[in-house]
């Protein structure tokens, strides 16, 4: 069974690297972005 992307958007990098650890772990594949232009 294929998990859902998700995207995290957040101006701290070690925010979103936490994030994304912990939702790969549980079998998201996740991809950061560091602000509003890079989410788009």
């Amino acid at each position: 069974m294929k998990m859902a992307k998700v995207m995290l958007v957040d101006d701290e990098p070690e925010f979103t690297f936490i994030i994304r650890k912990i939702l790969e772990k549980e079998g998201f594949e996740a991809v950061e972005a560091h602000n509003g232009r890079e989410a788009l």
